[in-house]
């Protein structure tokens, strides 16, 4: 019994000494992003969530939802709102996450807690 506890033993150790670093990048990826912003023509609101859906596949489902407060002559207007859902693949060696459809690429600073798309910068609520 004793050969068998130390077999197992050796070849957890090995296990664990061969087995890939973790991708902090990929572990942050999953959650909601919000991005505010305000100028002269309106105010308007952008949050993404994303989820993994396959996981072999890196494969994440982005629901982004935006509202919209257009500003005409000094007026407030009527807000408008857009909902989509999309996929996306996520890419190891880059660590960046594409969309399948659009080609848009996003990256992400999990130190700082953010993800940007572009020039946009979006903050990690949970």
């Amino acid at each position: 019994m004793k050969p068998v506890i130390a077999i197992l033993g050796f070849l957890t150790f090995f296990a664990s000494c061969n087995s890939a670093p973790a991708d902090d990048v990929q572990a942050f990826i999953p959650g909601t992003y919000v991005h505010v912003s305000q100028h002269e023509y309106g105010k308007e609101w952008d949050t993404l969530a994303i989820e993994l859906q396959n996981a072999t596949a890196n494969q994440y489902q982005l629901t982004r939802r935006w509202r919209y407060e257009r500003v005409l002559a000094g007026q407030p207007q009527e807000p408008e709102y857009k909902v989509t859902t999309t996929a996306a693949i996520y890419d190891a060696q880059g660590k960046k996450l594409q969309e399948a459809r659009s080609g848009k690429i996003y990256t992400f600073d999990p130190k700082s807690g953010v993800l940007f798309s572009g020039a946009n910068k979006f903050e990690k609520l949970k």
